[in-house]
C-alpha cells in the first residue's frame, strides 16, 4: 500500500504591474482592476503571494527610473513603489511565477523582456483593441504590439474585443474575464429628476457624446445633461463637471435619473456597471463590451450605435415611465451582484493556475 503523502503544490506568486493612480480618471476600468483585483485574489486564496508594483510619477525621471523600492502592506497583499530599474533587479532576485500587466505603457517593454529572460510567465490585460485596427507609426503602438505578441496570455474584458482579436496569431492565448464591482445598493424610491449622466468626458470621439447630444436636442421634454471624465481638448462645455473623485462621481449618479453610455467603442464600461450597482438605470449602445452581459428591457435599455431616434425614444421613456425605471433599477442591481469581485476573481485565478500547469 502506497502511503506516500503528496506534497501540496505551492500557489503561484503573482506580481501585478500597474501605473501611478494619478494617471487614471476615476471611471477607468484599468484603475478599478488595479485597485481591487490584488485584494480580491488574496482574499480568495490567502496563501498566494501577491505583490502590486506601482512606479513613481514619470515627471520625476530619476526617481521613476531608479527610485528605491518602498513596500507597504494592504489587506492580504503588498505594494511596491519605486523605479523601473529597481523593479528589474527585484524580479531577478524574487522570480515570480506570473507577472500580470494591468495596462500597457512604454516602459513595460523592459519589464516583459526581463520576464522572458528569466522565464517568468506573463499576462497582459488589453483594455483597448482599437490599436489593432488603427495602427500608427509610434513608439506606443510598437510597445503594444510587442507586449501583445510576447504575453503568454492576453485578457480581454468582452466578447466584442475577442471578435476583434480573432485574426491574431495563436488565438488560444486570449481569455475573456470581467471587470468587478465592490458593492451593490438597492434603491427603493424612484429618482424624480430629469438629469442624464454621461461619463465619457470630452474629446474622446469613441465615447458617443455627439450621438447623445443629437438625441437630447430633439427630446419633447426638458432635460439636463451632466458630463464627467477627461477633457482631452480643454473645450468649454456648459454641462462638463470635470474629473471628480469616486465619491462625488457616485453622488452624481445617485442624483441622476439615468446614465447613458452611447459609445462607438467601449471595451467594457465601468460607468455602466457602477450605475447598475447603485440602482440607477442605464442606456448602453450595442458597441459597449458590457452589453454582451446585459438584456435589453430587462436590466437596461440598449440602442444601436448611431440610431438617434432610437436613443431619444429610450431616454424619453426612462425620464417619464416610473414603472420602467423601477423595474430596470431592481433588475440592474441583481445583474450587478454577478460582478462582485468575489464572483469575478476566480476567473483571473483560473488563468494564473492554467499557466502554472504549463511551468
Amino acid at each position: 500500500m502506497d502511503t506516500t503523502v503528496k506534497k501540496e503544490r505551492p500557489l503561484p506568486s503573482v506580481l501585478f504591474v500597474g501605473d501611478h493612480p494619478r494617471v487614471y480618471w476615476i471611471g477607468s476600468s484599468t484603475l478599478y482592476i488595479q485597485q481591487n483585483l490584488p485584494e480580491a485574489v488574496s482574499l480568495l486564496e490567502p496563501k498566494r503571494n501577491i505583490i502590486l508594483f506601482v512606479p513613481h510619477q514619470r515627471r520625476k525621471i530619476i526617481s521613476f527610473l531608479a527610485g528605491t523600492l518602498r513596500r507597504s502592506s494592504h489587506n492580504g497583499y503588498e505594494t511596491l513603489s519605486g523605479g523601473i530599474v529597481s523593479l528589474l533587479v527585484h524580479m531577478i532576485v524574487h522570480r515570480y511565477n506570473v507577472i500580470h500587466f494591468f495596462v500597457i505603457r512604454n516602459y513595460m517593454a523592459w519589464i516583459i523582456l526581463m520576464a522572458k529572460l528569466i522565464k517568468t510567465k506573463t499576462i497582459v490585460t488589453l483594455h483597448d483593441t482599437l490599436f489593432l485596427q488603427e495602427p500608427s507609426n509610434t513608439m506606443t503602438h510598437a510597445v503594444k504590439m510587442l507586449m501583445l505578441k510576447m504575453s503568454d496570455r492576453v485578457l480581454l474584458l468582452s466578447h466584442h474585443d475577442m471578435d476583434r482579436c480573432s485574426a491574431q496569431k495563436k488565438p488560444d492565448r486570449f481569455r475573456i474575464v470581467r471587470n468587478g464591482i465592490s458593492t451593490v445598493t438597492t434603491v427603493t424610491n424612484v429618482n424624480h429628476t430629469n438629469t442624464a449622466l454621461f461619463g465619457g468626458g470630452i474629446g474622446n470621439e469613441h465615447a458617443g457624446l455627439k450621438f447623445l447630444e443629437s438625441a437630447l436636442s430633439t427630446l419633447k421634454l426638458q432635460s439636463e445633461l451632466e458630463i464627467y471624465g477627461t477633457n482631452t481638448t480643454d473645450a468649454a462645455h456648459r454641462s462638463y463637471r470635470g474629473m471628480v473623485d469616486r465619491k462625488d462621481f457616485h453622488d452624481a449618479m445617485r442624483r441622476s435619473r439615468i446614465t447613458v453610455v452611447p459609445s462607438r467603442y467601449e471595451s467594457f464600461s465601468m460607468t455602466a456597471l457602477e450605475s447598475l450597482s447603485l440602482g440607477i438605470p442605464v442606456i448602453v449602445s450595442d458597441q459597449c463590451g458590457i452589453s454582451r452581459y446585459l438584456s435589453d428591457e430587462k436590466d437596461c435599455l440598449m440602442v444601436r450605435y448611431g440610431d438617434v431616434d432610437g436613443l431619444r425614444e429610450k431616454i424619453q421613456r426612462l425620464l417619464t415611465d416610473d414603472e420602467l425605471w423601477s423595474r430596470l433599477s431592481r433588475n440592474g442591481a441583481v445583474t450587478a451582484r454577478n460582478f462582485l469581485w468575489k464572483n469575478v476573481a476566480p476567473e483571473y485565478v483560473a488563468v494564473y493556475d492554467e499557466l502554472l500547469e504549463k511551468m
